[in-house]
Formats: structure tokens, sequence, C-alpha cells
């Protein structure tokens, strides 16, 4: 869900009062979606099936399986608790969307109004006081959406531990009083939690997570989802091996090559398909699958996503980066690398090994040569060739300022574009391969 501008502070106005305390998005164009009164035109219904059926196309060609989660809104599941004369539209642009899908990309795409309005009669599916599913509507989408990923699988039996307490939600917060309400969470006690890792934090777009989970063979995914995807994160991150989440309504198709997943999840709320751009109100909001950006300079965060655990035969490791088993060891590009360790680091020295190779071409460039830098300290210099070599270096006290975060910076300046040495085709800035980066403690 879009956030206002910033500084823009949203009133008891941007919020509609229902029935038994129930609260509704009264911004963002919510209104307009749900009455009809802002719809799709033909045009606009085919581009958002050209790019659902595009993402389809590109997965389906990689040996990956796409799916399009539509959260529903909650004027549509709660819609008996709308305030009078507010009629929901049965032929607002999600329904259109959806009667223009073939049958093949229908059966990718997952609307769950149907057992989210069912699932009433169990628990709340929706907060009294938040636009948001709650925790149990989360859970029954994400049923609907796992029966869709693997069909022959039985639903899991999950087992929850319940944690009811007071909150306010989004809409409750913006009246004076706030509205408050009673909610409980679902907490999984499954066996063989997913280790989650917060890679980059964001309160709105940008934000990435990383769960990694011990499955042997397990399938790999990555979804892009905005806020209400955040509840299914819980529950989705138990059937993957590693389950990377973006806040983003594009997707990124560099993550992807990186990532190599057997399955890309993409998931927005109801209205985000029709509602107005931030920058231009007049305008439709749209996802923008080719931005003049890549995923490192919309997140921050540099590919490959690298798994940060030790080694269970190095009991001394920290952390071990083995590059090379996860993906082919790409070039680095441009005059610096950086990764950044987010694990348990010990208070005694340390010691930093890499195996590095570099990009050579005599006898115009015969070696490179690579700084190492530790939270802004130089540890190490090295003149690397082109096989593989192992170089350690050590980490004093004094660099590990932080007990959970250390920075590494791989700084090589004499990186070359091979096109204009007569070495390929290739434009980028090469200097090196990282193959592994292992951080162990020094005693």
């Amino acid at each position: 869900m879009a956030l206002p501008d910033s500084g823009q502070r949203l009133g008891p106005s941007s919020v509609l009062e229902g029935r038994e305390g129930y609260l509704y998005e009264n911004f963002y164009g919510v209104p307009e979606y749900v009455t009809g009164a802002a719809n799709f035109s033909p045009a606009l219904v085919q581009r958002w099936v050209s790019l659902i059926e595009t993402r389809h196309a590109w997965c389906k060609q990689r040996g990956a399986r796409y799916f399009l989660m539509l959260a529903p809104d909650k004027h549509v599941v709660y819609a008996d608790m709308l305030p009078a004369g507010f009629t929901v539209s049965p032929g607002r642009a999600m329904i259109q969307l959806l009667a223009a899908l073939t049958p093949e990309i229908r059966d990718c795409v997952i609307y769950p109004a149907a057992g989210l309005i069912a699932g009433r009669d169990t628990h709340p599916t929706y907060f009294r006081s938040d636009a948001h599913w709650t925790h149990h509507g989360a859970w029954l989408a994400y049923i609907r959406l796992r029966r869709s990923l693997w069909p022959d699988e039985p639903v899991p039996d999950e087992k929850f531990e319940e944690r009811t307490y007071r909150r306010v939600g989004d809409l409750g917060v913006r009246l004076e009083p706030p509205r408050y309400d009673t909610a409980t969470d679902l907490i999984s006690r499954v066996a063989n939690r997913p280790r989650h890792s917060l890679v980059k934090f964001a309160f709105n777009l940008g934000q990435v997570e990383l769960f990694e989970r011990d499955i042997p063979n397990g399938p790999r995914g990555v979804i892009f989802r905005d806020s209400g995807g955040a509840f299914l994160l819980p529950f989705l991150a138990n059937d993957f091996s590693r389950l990377v989440a973006v806040a983003t309504d594009s997707m990124f198709y560099d993550l992807l090559r990186s990532e190599r997943p057997d399955i890309v999840i993409s998931q927005i709320t109801e209205h985000n398909i029709c509602a107005p751009a931030t920058a231009d109100p007049e305008r439709l909001q749209f996802p923008d699958d080719l931005p003049p950006y890549d995923f490192t300079s919309f997140t921050g965060v540099a590919l490959p996503l690298v798994l940060h655990t030790p080694r269970a035969a190095d009991t001394r490791a920290i952390a071990d980066l083995d590059y090379a088993a996860q993906h082919e060891p790409g070039w680095s590009d441009g005059v610096c690398t950086e990764i950044v360790l987010r694990c348990r680091i010990p208070h005694e020295p340390c010691e930093l090994e890499l195996t590095l190779s570099g990009f050579t071409h005599p006898p115009a460039v015969s070696s490179q040569h690579v700084d190492v830098v530790v939270n802004s300290h130089l540890v190490g210099s090295f003149d690397i060739g082109a096989e593989p070599e192992t170089v350690r270096c050590a980490v004093p006290l004094a660099c590990l300022f932080s007990g959970r975060t250390v920075r590494v910076e791989l700084f090589h300046p004499e990186c070359v574009v091979p096109a204009d040495i007569g070495a390929g085709e290739d434009q980028r800035e090469i200097a090196i391969r990282l193959h592994r980066l292992v951080l162990r403690a020094a005693t």
C-alpha cells in the first residue's frame, strides 16, 4: 500500500467509519476504485494482462513458476460493515482484469476473497482499525496460494501459539483519539524454523528480507510484495529452503537471475492495481519492470545475496560465504565490491579469508591490485593473478565495533573494460572474482 508524500499526515477525513467499529481506507483512490467510479479502460486492462503474461513467460522460460497473489480490499471482504450507501461494484477493475486473463494465466493468479469472507466465521480476517488482513486472514490466503504452488501436496496441519493484544491500526491512528482494537497473532510452532535476516530495512519500499531453512533440495523462492505481503512471510517461509522478499510492485530481473528461484510470487493489494500515482494523481500507477535502475540501486543491497552461515566443520567460522557453490562466480563491476555481514561477532580478534581470482590480459593487464577494508580499516593489500588464490587478513578488535555487523570493502582501482583492450565484448569495469569469504575467530 502506497504511503502519502513525505511530511503529509493523514487525518480523520481519510478514514471511512463503518458499522460496529470497522474502519476503512478513504484515501489512495480506494473509494473510487471500490465503487467503480475509477475503472480500467480497455487499454489499461490489456496493459495489465501483458505485464502478467510477460512475467509468467520470462519465468517459465527459465524453469521457474510465476504466481500473482492479489490481496482483496477490506471493503470487499467486510462489505456488510460499510456505511449505508457505500456499495462495492461487481464490475470494478479487479473483476475486469480477472475476466481478461487466459485460462493458463488465470490459474497462476490467486484472488482469495471468497475464502476470506467464509473465514470470518472462525476468526476476524481483517483488523477493525487497520486496512490489512489479520494473521488468520493471511493464513487463509497462504493456504489458497499453497494449493496453487503444490496442488498434489496436503495442506500443512499447522500448530500455532496465539498471542492476543491491544493494538492501534494504520486507520485508527488517524483518528482523535486513536481507535484501538484487539488482535491475535498466530505464532508458528513448526520445528526447524527459518532463519530470518533483515538484509535491508525500509519502512515502505525497498525492504529486503532473507529466510533460510535447512530443507535438503528444498525449493528457492522470491516474492515481490507490498505491506499486505508482510503477513504472509512467516507462513510462506516454512515452505522454502531459501526465500527472498522485496517490498516493491516491480519485478527485478537481475535479482531473479542471481537467485535462480523455482518459484516467483508477486503480491499486490487489490486497490493498488487502480491507484493514482503518487507523483501525478491524474495518472494511475503501474509497476515498472524496466526501471532506470537495478536491484542494487533501488535497495542498496549488493548481488548476489549469499549465505552467511558457518560450515559445521569449521568451529571458529562466524560467516562462510561460498559464492562458487551458490552461483557461478561473477565478476566485480566498478572499483569497489561491498559485502555486509550480519552475524554474531565475537569480542576477540578475527581473521578474514578471501579466495579471489583476477581479470588478466597480458601484456596489458598482468594482475589486479586489491585493498581489503573492514569497517573503514585497511587490513590487507594484495596483487591477484588469474588463478584463484586464498589470502588472509588479520582483523583486530578495534575494527569490530559492532557485535552484529561487519562491512567488508574490496577496492580494485585497476579494473578494466574488456572491450577496450580487445578481450571480448564485455562493457563492464571488471577486476576480480570473489569465490569465497570466511570470517573466523583468530584464537
